[in-house]
């Protein structure tokens, strides 16, 4: 009788025991089925972001990086930026010496006045050419009127000397008297001859006074003016040159590099310094071959960049290249002949970002989920 009562009384303490186990095992059973819901959802999110989601790390930031040089060379005087100075355009970075090309401008001045000199005195020089005209055309008529004269005088001293020839043929007059006619006939027909002449001389001095002036009016004018032409352009070209001895930011950047140092002799076209744009920054994503077909122009992206642990920035796909990575490369990792690898080719994608008004440097690491939506 004791011993079934002892009996009855462990019955009772391993129901007592079990019952207060049933909950712990509830617990634990909760416990497991949200563990298993958990691990689901994260299944089903992960699949879900396969589905919907690219991502990458092999990206990085890209930007126009652009070399700027003097039109002109010389020695370098001063560099105004230092590297990742923020300029703006129009802004002066360098300048060279000054001196050469101070010259220059004040030489091609001088020279411009003077050809505008020369044009300004053209009507006085034509009008003196004009005045030589009229001074060998006087000359002319004095030289006529002496021929008239000289030819009148001939005239007279040969009727004289017929006359006194008869007389001293009668004896009227002595020999001496009709040498003394002889004479002075002689004496009027070289008179006559010098007055031809000078005649002649005033006539050439004429017509050559006459083509001076005429050349002067037709070529003197345009001349001149050829002359300014020429003076104006050298002017131009040494102001230009000047103006080029001062390097400024044709825009809005960042000072990336700077390879010369002043107190350096630079050629025109050699590179000084370069900037990369404020506003023209972009990322380049690869994308493995099997998963770019996903990838559409427009689609929103999330950009991670190393350089801003913890930003996200954010942009949308431009475009998405026709060719894989491995077309331009120098060596092709497709097959050669006799064997045959299979390699996964990558297709590079550019995506827009908006950098927040923050330096973006080209070449940084850069994290990338395309949402293609499929």
């Amino acid at each position: 009788m004791e011993n079934e009562m002892n009996i009855t009384a462990e019955v009772q303490d391993a129901g007592g025991e079990a019952k207060k186990d049933r909950p712990k095992s509830r617990k634990f059973m909760i416990i497991m089925l949200l563990v298993l819901l958990t691990a689901v959802g994260a299944g089903i999110y992960w699949w879900y972001l396969q589905q919907t989601v690219i991502s990458t790390q092999n990206a990085k930031v890209a930007t126009d990086i652009i070399d700027l040089s003097f039109r002109v060379g010389g020695r370098l005087e001063k560099i105004m930026v230092a590297e990742g100075d923020q300029v703006a355009e129009g802004q002066e970075l360098a300048v060279l010496d000054q001196e050469q090309y101070r010259f220059a401008v004040e030489q091609a001045q001088a020279n411009l006045d003077l050809a505008q000199a020369n044009y300004e005195r053209l009507p006085y020089d034509l009008q003196s050419k004009q005045m030589a005209v009229s001074k060998a055309r006087n000359q002319v008529d004095i030289a006529a009127a002496a021929v008239k004269t000289a030819e009148i005088d001939v005239n007279d001293a040969q009727r004289m000397l017929s006359i006194n020839e008869q007389l001293y043929a009668s004896g009227a007059i002595s020999e001496e008297t009709l040498n003394t006619s002889r004479s002075n006939y002689e004496k009027k027909v070289a008179a006559l001859e010098s007055a031809r002449a000078s005649l002649q001389s005033a006539e050439i001095a004429l017509e050559d006074s006459q083509q001076q002036e005429s050349a002067a009016v037709k070529t003197s004018e345009p001349s001149l003016l050829a002359s300014i032409k020429q003076a104006q352009a050298a002017y131009d070209a040494a102001v230009y040159n000047y103006n080029n001895t001062i390097l400024k930011a044709p825009l809005s950047g960042t000072v990336v590099r700077i390879v010369v140092q002043p107190g350096e002799t630079i050629n025109a076209g050699q590179t000084v310094l370069s900037l990369i744009r404020s506003d023209n920054t972009w990322i380049i994503a690869n994308i493995e071959e099997k998963k770019i077909n996903r990838v559409q122009p427009g689609q929103k992206v999330d950009i991670r960049i190393d350089s801003y642990p913890g930003k996200v920035f954010h942009g949308s796909v431009a475009t998405v290249g026709d060719v894989s990575q491995s077309t331009f490369a120098l060596f092709s990792s497709g097959s050669t002949a006799g064997s045959f690898t299979k390699v996964s080719q990558w297709v590079p994608v550019k995506i827009t970002i908006d950098n927040q008004g923050l330096v973006l440097r080209s070449d940084t690491s850069a994290q990338v989920r395309i949402y293609t939506g499929r």
